[in-house]
Order: structure tokens, then sequence, then C-alpha cells
């Protein structure tokens, strides 16, 4: 029997797949049995078909948002060699890339109906790869990066991880 996780990565991947093919946007696909679409940027720089176009230009602005654009893709060895190494944000299963897609959307946090269901105030800027420092019981704290804090929100975005 397939896990829900493999199958929701299943049907990302050829969805993918069949979304880039359509737009004509530039991808991979990995190596292996379960493929993985992997999107690099445009030659231009100002888009990239992991990301809605807005959202990767809000990105754009923020040198604390695009920094994070550049973090290696750690199964990088299982897709196929480019110009430049693969990013994690480039995979089309990264929950760090979906979450972005969201919350970096220009106008996403306008919205008064979300920001009372999130008890977010207004002005809040999310910040990515958040080291929280959790106290732990043996007296040191936690070294986990969570993967959004909002003001006083933490958010763990988890897509098809099967491990959490």
């Amino acid at each position: 029997m397939i896990s829900y996780a493999a199958q929701l990565r299943q049907e990302l991947s050829a969805r993918n797949a069949a979304y880039a093919k359509a737009q004509g946007l530039n991808h991979v696909c990995s190596f292996g049995e379960q493929s993985v679409v992997v999107y690099p940027p445009h030659a231009d720089d100002e888009r990239h078909g992991n990301f809605m176009d807005k959202s990767y230009a809000a990105i754009l602005t923020r040198n604390e948002w695009k920094r994070r654009l550049y973090k290696i893709h750690s199964q990088s060895q299982s897709l196929p060699s480019a110009e430049r190494r693969w990013k994690e944000l480039d995979s089309c299963m990264s929950s760090d890339a979906l979450l972005w897609n969201v919350f970096c959307h220009p106008g996403v946090l306008r919205s008064a109906d979300l920001k009372s269901i999130l008890g977010v105030e207004n002005g809040e800027v999310p910040t990515f790869g958040f080291r929280a420092r959790v106290p732990l019981q043996n007296g040191h704290a936690d070294r986990t990066e969570v993967d959004m804090k909002l003001g006083a929100l933490l958010v763990e975005s988890k897509l098809t991880e099967t491990d959490f």
C-alpha cells in the first residue's frame, strides 16, 4: 500500500511536469523511481518557475529573503548537473517554497480575516528560517530552524515529509 505522502509526491511531480511543459518553463526532473521537478530561475533572474511572479518579485525586494534563495538543495546529487548548483527552493516538493509563495505574495497579509485567524498584527513581516532556540529539559536550546516566524506565530510547513 502506498502512503499518502508518496501519493502526494507522485501527484505533485506529475502536475509540475505537465505545468512546466504547458507554460514552457525551464525545468528538469530528478533521477530515480520517483522524480522531482526542479526549476532554475529565468535567465533574467526576474522570474522563477517554482514561484508565482508576484511572490518572487516580493522576495527579490528583501535581502533577508533573497539570501535564503541560495540555500543548497540537500539532494542535489539526485539531480542532473546544471550551470549552477540546485537550491532547496527550486524543488516542486519544497514545503518552504509553498510557504513563501503564500506569505510573500503582496496582499496576503493585508487580509483582515487572515490576520485575525493567525493572530497577526498589522505590519508584521515574515522571517524565514527562524532559530527559535526552544529551551530543552537538559538546559540546552533546540537548534532547529522554524520555517517561518510571523509576529508571535511560529509556522512549520510540511508538504510531503513522512517523518514529521
